[in-house]
């Protein structure tokens, strides 16, 4: 007897009944699960075989092993490696709320630029691992961090980082500190004032009306006096004025305050003297200077008044032939140059205001400076010599 026939009498002995065939199935691996990690990985693969018991023992292995693959997906500067998610090369990774890692790239990632959580301001783009402010912006470091400002308009960094607009009211305008229009920022709080109206800051910061011009107010930034009061020369040197009531109580003599003032040497119009009127053919017929070169205030009066001369005249006037004294300014040339206790007559008074007769030819606005430019005087210098000419245009 054979091995295969004790093999049938032992099985039906034992009361066992075999299949024809037995078939095992199994997994790729010994066992199929999920892998510890930050994603889910799946794995899987099947190896099968059959087995048949007959006269000889045959029988086919086969098997299929399936790719790892990374779920959920992976995310950007991630790639699946082998069923789990790595940070790629270009990337780093960074720890996030929940205890986990994420991938990020720092040369661009707004929120971990250069480094983890260092995150842009507004309006900054994370280039190259630096935040780098955009739209016309400049990168301001504070405490808090890197802020992104326009210098242009912003009040706190006005021109540059840091530059505070301190004075109150003021804006930030094209990099600069200003006040509201008709204002300037005064005093040592820097507050903006209504310079047109505000007697202690009266046309500039610290033109004090009580000051510069006693018994006065300030309108549209000048010091002004008020009702009632009249605006007065004091002293003539230098020409200092004041409010006062019923009329001014100074009376101004000409070789002691006005002559002084007309024969500058120097300043705004020192021309007078040395140049314009001066020579052999003084300008206007008034010479401020002697043939000798002198100094001459009784025949600058002379000719002033269109007089015959003077308390210590030289000579006579060069335009007075055929013109009465104290003849009224109604012409450009040899006339009466002050009328007294008229100003409106007094040619003297007009080029000064710059308001020539009709008739007048030219530009003869005084006096003018080394340009030939009007160089007008100032309303205190001005008022001096009207009141002189008001109280008789006395020598």
């Amino acid at each position: 007897m054979n091995r295969s026939s004790v093999a049938a009498l032992f099985v039906a002995a034992i009361g066992c009944t075999a299949s024809p065939a037995a078939t095992t199935t199994g997994s790729g691996a010994a066992s199929g699960g999920t892998s510890a990690g930050a994603r889910s990985i799946s794995a899987g693969g099947t190896t099968g075989g059959t087995t048949s018991a007959g006269g000889s023992a045959s029988g086919t292995t086969g098997g299929t092993t399936g790719a790892a693959v990374c779920e959920p997906a992976c995310d950007t500067n991630e790639s699946c490696v082998a069923g789990i998610c790595q940070c790629v090369t270009s990337a780093n990774s960074c720890p996030i709320g929940d205890g986990g890692l994420l991938c990020v790239n720092e040369k661009s990632d707004h929120f971990n630029c250069g480094t983890c959580n260092n995150v842009c301001p507004p309006q900054a783009n994370c280039d190259d691992g630096g935040c780098e402010c955009q739209g016309g912006t400049s990168g301001c470091e504070t405490v808090n961090g890197l802020i992104c400002v326009d210098e242009r308009s912003d009040p706190n960094n006005c021109g540059s980082c840091g530059h505070f607009c301190s004075a109150s009211g003021q804006t930030c305008s094209d990099g600069g500190c200003v006040c509201p229009p008709g204002e300037m920022a005064c005093g040592e709080q820097a507050v903006c004032i209504a310079v047109g109206n505000d007697p202690l800051n009266c046309g500039s910061c610290g033109n004090d009306c009580a000051i510069n011009l006693p018994n006065s107010g300030c309108k549209k930034g000048v010091c002004i006096c008020g009702i009632s009061y009249g605006f007065c020369a004091v002293t003539a040197s230098p020409p200092t004025c004041q409010c006062e009531l019923h009329g001014c109580s100074a009376v101004p003599g000409f070789a002691t305050d006005i002559y002084p003032l007309l024969s500058q040497q120097t300043g705004a119009f020192g021309c007078a003297a040395s140049g314009c009127h001066g020579g052999a053919v003084p300008a206007g017929s008034l010479a401020f200077r002697d043939s000798a070169g002198d100094l001459d205030a009784g025949m600058a009066y002379a000719e002033l008044l269109g007089l015959d001369g003077g308390a210590s005249s030289a000579g006579t006037p060069a335009c007075d032939a055929g013109i009465s004294e104290g003849a009224p300014s109604t012409q450009c040339a040899c006339v009466s140059l002050v009328v007294p206790d008229s100003t409106s007559e007094s040619y003297l008074i007009d080029v000064l205001l710059g308001q020539l007769p009709t008739g007048c030819a030219g530009n003869l606005d005084m006096p003018i400076d080394s340009d030939g430019g009007w160089a007008k005087l100032d309303s205190c210098s001005l008022q001096l010599v009207e009141q002189w000419v008001e109280y008789g245009a006395n020598p």
